[in-house]
């Protein structure tokens, strides 16, 4: 990290590591931090939180669903006769400004029902 930052200030970027697990850290920026068990809601207000207050050019999610838990959604391309996943896992609603909201799947037609 120390390099990454150090590279980029080369650029003239300022880049901010900081772990949203990190009270000290996250106060700092005037942040709550996360406490108790992590949730993909907790960490994306964070995210969102700390990106209004920051407005960075770009934002990099580092860790696993063990660091940064991923969303649990509804497969849109469910098909018990094909992609039989009912749920999948996802980071892509930290991608998104809005606050995320899990609804119901779409009714979705294969392409043999056409």
């Amino acid at each position: 990290m120390k390099s990454w930052i150090t590279a980029d200030k080369k650029r003239g970027i300022k880049t901010v590591h900081v772990s949203v697990y990190d009270a000290k850290a996250m106060k700092t920026l005037g942040v709550p931090a996360i406490k108790g068990r992590a949730t993909a809601t907790k960490v994306k207000t964070a995210i969102d939180t700390l990106w209004k207050r920051l407005t960075p050019d770009y934002l990099i999610l580092l860790g696993g669903d063990d660091i940064v838990p991923y969303f649990v959604v509804t497969n849109p391309s469910y098909d018990p006769n094909g992609d039989d996943d009912k749920e999948v896992p996802t980071d892509n609603p930290y991608a998104s400004s809005r606050r995320f909201e899990l609804r119901p799947a779409l009714l979705i037609c294969s392409p043999t029902a056409w």
